[in-house]
């Protein structure tokens, strides 16, 4: 039954893209640099790309471009999430994970955050909470920030691996954090970590696909469990924790 399952989710994404009319966006049409990390919807449908020279934005007929120069506080963006208020996140550095910092843009003006943990500490991923925390997925453990106080989340703490590649929220506000080791949960209190030896199909998660689905930068919830998104390299396997 898995085995048709995952064949039948695959059917779909086929029939899907081959029904699409796929529009290409480059450097020569105003994206400031082809290599993109990161791509978010905010609320007002605005589309924003983090790529490995600063920061696009697109509202479906114009480009604008945001670079160091701008106040972007590094160049290469790394992660992007988009906060109820419309603010966007941005992990970002200067490259090879040196000058790691976080950028929090208003559409006028930006705020910039260097907590000591992050230094040469790369910002893969971002999520937001129902309670407007931030949760920041970096090369060397998680860390949250609630507004005012900097937490960090390790392996000493119960994180299964320190680098996260990627965050989901579920529908019960738990905390999935994807790791290069493995996969980890988070009720707020206590860590649960899951291996192939649970039987998840892979250690390395690269994305999460949580309990949301993201329409014009808002959540909607579409399911009451979670989804976990494997991207193997041979194929994507869709599981149910």
């Amino acid at each position: 039954m898995k085995k048709f399952h995952i064949i039948l989710f695959l059917s779909l994404i086929l029939n899907f893209a081959k029904a699409q009319q796929w529009t290409n966006y480059t450097y020569a049409n105003g994206l400031v640099y082809n290599s993109v990390n990161a791509v978010a919807i905010d609320n007002n449908d605005i589309k924003w790309f983090g790529t490995a020279d600063g920061l696009s934005k697109f509202d479906g007929v114009t480009w604008t471009n945001y670079t160091t120069a701008n106040g972007l506080s590094g160049n290469v963006v790394r992660s992007i999430a988009v906060d109820s208020q419309n603010n966007k996140w941005l992990g970002t550095e200067d490259g090879y994970g040196y000058n790691c910092k976080i950028a929090k843009f208003n559409g006028v003006n930006w705020t910039i955050y260097s907590p000591s943990f992050l230094d040469t500490n790369s910002i893969w991923s971002i999520a937001i909470d129902a309670q407007n925390n931030k949760w920041f997925g970096t090369s060397r453990g998680v860390l949250k920030y609630d507004g005012t106080n900097w937490t960090t989340y390790t392996t000493s703490a119960g994180l299964l691996n320190y680098g996260v590649n990627a965050i989901a929220i579920d529908a019960n506000g738990l905390k999935w954090f994807g790791t290069n080791g493995g996969l980890s949960m988070f009720d707020g209190t206590n860590w649960t970590n899951y291996t192939t030896a649970n039987g998840i199909p892979i250690n390395l998660f690269i994305l999460l696909q949580s309990t949301h689905l993201a329409i014009n930068g808002l959540e909607h919830r579409i399911m009451d469990y979670l989804n976990l998104m494997v991207l193997t390299g041979l194929f994507i396997q869709q599981v149910t924790v």
